[in-house]
């Protein structure tokens, strides 16, 4: 969100009331204009800091009590008053009463007040599902973005117990089910079976012609030449976790308490797109970008799986699976989540990525007898 208005969520009441927190700092770019000498903050961004705490309310509260994300359209306010100014530096305490809730719509009391002293108040009224989305992935998106935006702001969001009670702090975490396609094997059985017989993956570049680069070899995944990177990812990812869900079967929760993160980072075009590209003058395409996003395996697996919890994305170059691992295991043991599907994919092997690493001085140059470089650094 360009304007993040509430810093903090301290109480969420379902179907009552919120109570949150936003600190106007000097740095806001709004202060600069409004106005130069004194400055104070704007109404209207006042007003909007209010309902932006409003609509977690209510859009946490239709979701529990209807299931469905209602996404809240701040539509109109009555018997608006400022009765203070709010400077740089203050504290604001942001108070929302729910008044009224129909299939439609809602309606909310709001108030603004620094150290209990009241500042601004209004009537503030919303409307549901006014902003026609593109498909049904894309509603799912938005309201994952709502749901991530909640558990940033609300420590005790969602609430945390399950099923059969309060969750304890050490709570167990377990693998159920685990899913591989790598340069020495196709799944699980094959790459482990390789890893113990001392068997490399490493040989001569495949992906392209790299007979003129500092480094030769590598250790590649089979794949057809005109196959687009970015689409091979997320094959890759879908073997994966199609090995991964054999294993541990049918998942018998929630979908919004089944989470999903992968390690990975951007796709890179081919050099001949960027060559095209350059030569015409044009930009790819939002498909293409949205395709080659470092999160796109991550929207992808949640589609597949029917994930509805917290869906995320590391990209810490090579500690992104491991620490992606960590996360799921984190998210399970505060009770955030009842299961996480996790790990990592990427598709390194390109000319791009072979030159930088190889100017960084971060690849073995032993072409001519790889087998004994295999490490990578």
């Amino acid at each position: 969100m360009r304007w993040q208005l509430v810093d903090r969520i301290d109480e969420l009441v379902e179907g009552k009331s919120a109570v949150g927190v936003k600190c106007f700092t000097l740095s806001e770019p709004f202060f600069a204009d409004h106005f130069p000498g004194f400055p104070v903050v704007p109404g209207v961004l006042l007003l909007e800091s209010m309902a932006q705490l409003a609509g977690k309310l209510i859009g946490f509260t239709v979701k529990r009590q209807r299931g469905d994300w209602p996404f809240p359209i701040f539509t109109m306010a009555n018997h608006v008053k400022f009765r203070r100014f709010v400077r740089p530096g203050t504290i604001v305490q942001l108070h929302v009463e729910l008044t009224n809730l129909s299939p439609e719509s809602a309606a909310v009391k709001v108030q603004a007040k620094v150290d209990g002293k009241l500042h601004a108040q209004a009537e503030e009224f919303f409307v549901f599902n006014a902003v026609p989305l593109l498909d049904d992935a894309e509603r799912r998106r938005v309201e994952n973005l709502e749901r991530q935006a909640l558990r940033l702001l609300w420590a005790d969001y969602p609430p945390r117990h399950a099923p059969g009670g309060p969750v304890s702090a050490r709570r167990r975490v377990v693998v159920t089910g685990m899913g591989m396609i790598t340069p020495v094997g196709r799944d699980l059985p094959s790459t482990w079976d390789a890893l113990m017989g001392g068997r490399s993956g490493v040989g001569p570049i495949q992906r392209f012609d790299a007979r003129s680069y500092p480094v030769t070899f590598a250790a590649e995944v089979d794949r057809p030449s005109s196959t687009d990177p970015a689409e091979f990812k997320l094959d890759l990812a879908r073997v994966a976790v199609a090995e991964a869900l054999a294993g541990s079967g049918p998942l018998p929760y929630d979908p919004e308490r089944i989470g999903v993160c992968v390690g990975s980072e951007a796709a890179r075009p081919p050099l001949e797109a960027i060559a095209r590209q350059l030569r015409h003058n044009t930009v790819a395409t939002l498909a293409e970008m949205r395709r080659g996003a470092p999160d796109a395996p991550s929207r992808m697996v949640a589609e597949l799986v029917g994930a509805r919890g917290p869906v995320s994305t590391v990209s810490t170059a090579c500690t992104s699976s491991s620490q992606a691992v960590g996360e799921g295991a984190l998210r399970v043991r505060r009770g955030e989540v009842d299961a996480m599907i996790v790990g990592g994919v990427d598709v390194l092997v390109d000319p791009v990525m072979v030159v930088g690493f190889a100017l960084l001085g971060a690849l073995s140059t032993r072409n001519d007898d790889p087998a004994p470089g295999q490490p990578p650094l």
